[in-house]
């Protein structure tokens, strides 16, 4: 009986480390305004506003999204129409005028406009707070 339970608690713990393993294999969390994708020990959400502005958090938990900020101003309207794509490890979120990509396995935030060039790239390993 304890090889079986030795056995249970090996297999959840597996079975916990791929599903936690970032990269090809992270699952693509979409909400109605936008996407979350699980990276190392927290996510990087990214919030369509409007054709132009895309928010972008980083939080440990993903209830953090739906807490109301002083920060931010309420969203008012609807959300305009974007798309989201994935090649290898970068998932993308495109609107009308701008593209964002994101590094699943680094969390590396993009921005990119119409033509697909850079406006902002964040560097590799240069998240504040992140170790």
């Amino acid at each position: 009986m304890s090889r079986f339970v030795w056995c249970l608690f090996l297999c959840a713990g597996l079975l916990t480390f791929v599903s936690a393993t970032p990269g090809k294999g992270a699952v693509l969390e979409q909400q109605p305004y936008g996407i979350v994708i699980p990276v190392q020990d927290a996510a990087v959400a990214l919030e369509v506003w409007a054709d132009n502005i895309i928010r972008v958090a980083y939080p440990k938990v993903t209830p953090f999204l739906d807490r109301k900020s002083l920060a931010v101003k309420p969203r008012q309207g609807l959300t305009p129409p974007w798309r989201t794509s994935r090649s290898g490890n970068q998932i993308t979120i495109t609107t009308a005028k701008l593209t964002v990509r994101v590094n699943a396995d680094s969390g590396v935030v993009t921005f990119l406009d119409r033509q697909l060039k850079p406006i902002l790239a964040e560097k590799d390993g240069g998240r504040a707070g992140r170790r």
